[in-house]
């Protein structure tokens, strides 16, 4: 295989994958992790997968449950903490 230069360091580097477009200097992997989140997040797909993932698991009777649960604690503990407030 031929020698390529990195993306981000510029240095040649002898690929062992095909699709390697990085040297294997952390920063370097870093920086191509940190773009290739950034793409991904402008797909549009991902997000409404995700989106439609997290309606539909909200609205399972046992998660439900849970997290009415869970809301309830919340409101009582914060109502309990503006109780000794305005009582202080």
């Amino acid at each position: 295989m031929k020698k390529l230069k990195c993306k981000y360091c510029k240095k040649a580097f002898q690929p062992v994958r095909k699709q390697k477009l990085t040297c294997g200097q952390k920063e370097c992997q870093r920086k191509r992790k940190k773009d290739y989140q950034k793409e991904y997040m402008q797909r549009p797909e991902p997000r409404e997968k995700r989106l439609l993932y997290y309606s539909e698991y909200i609205k399972r009777p046992e998660v439900k449950k849970h997290v009415q649960k869970y809301f309830q604690m919340y409101y009582q503990k914060k109502k309990k903490a503006s109780q000794l407030v305005s009582s202080v």
